[in-house]
């Protein structure tokens, strides 16, 4: 058996078991094998990393399940067909819109002075370019029978 220094001083760092040589019944430790505890006997939620990467994985799906705008063509019955338009309007279409406003790309999104003003400026001047951009893209796509498909 382990002794402590004086009697009746609590031996810190040490666990009971190492202590006195016996499992209490009611600690964690028996009740759940999986159970960890830091150094000073406090209780550490162990989360089985399987888990974390399934929660992870559900909220992506999740997440980006309802992404991106949906286009239909009520004058195409044939769903092979559609796709097959679709895919070959949807290009045509991102290219006159890139055309007609090309998008910035990469450190050109950025702005290199730091001050709030600048910063919000360069945001602001972001999202009127990917605005107009996707105005001139939905246009084109309106132009070729496409109608976007209302989210219910």
């Amino acid at each position: 058996m382990l002794h402590c220094a004086g009697a009746g001083q609590k031996c810190a760092g040490v666990p009971y078991v190492a202590r006195h040589g016996k499992k209490v019944a009611g600690s964690l430790a028996t009740k759940y094998p999986d159970h960890k505890s830091d150094r000073k006997g406090r209780s550490m939620t162990v989360i089985p990393r399987p888990a974390i990467r399934v929660a992870l994985l559900a909220l992506l799906a999740f997440g980006l399940g309802g992404c991106g705008p949906v286009y239909y063509n009520p004058n195409l019955v044939d769903q092979s067909e559609s796709k097959a338009r679709l895919a070959q309007d949807t290009t045509l279409c991102t290219n006159e819109a890139n055309a007609q406003i090309p998008p910035t790309y990469g450190r050109d999104r950025f702005e290199t002075d730091p001050t709030i003003e600048a910063q919000a400026t360069r945001w602001v001047a972001n999202v009127a370019e990917d605005d107009a951009n996707q105005d001139v893209f939905a246009t084109c796509m309106q132009a070729r029978g496409w109608v976007l498909k209302k989210k219910q």
